[in-house]
């Protein structure tokens, strides 16, 4: 799958999924916004009560510094504990 991603402030980032393990919970995408191309691999994991989430990124230091706080805002609304 590939497409657009509109961030709050209006810049457009274009994705591409690479893979997707339903069974495993896990998906791997690439975006890129400019010059700036980052690979991010999601996993979910099921507990008691809820699930847990992680996020493993690759690209530029300050792109993923930058990300991060959006990041976890967004999985944080995934997933609630």
């Amino acid at each position: 799958m590939r497409g657009e991603v509109v961030s709050l402030f209006g810049a457009t980032a274009r994705f591409v999924v690479e893979c997707v393990d339903e069974e495993r919970r896990q998906w791997t995408w690439r975006v890129r916004l400019g010059p700036v191309h980052m690979r991010l691999r999601h996993e979910v994991f099921p507990q008691a009560v809820g699930s847990v989430t992680t996020l493993r990124a690759e690209g530029p230091a300050l792109a993923l510094a930058a990300y991060a706080g959006l990041a976890r805002w967004a999985l944080g609304r995934l997933v609630r504990r």
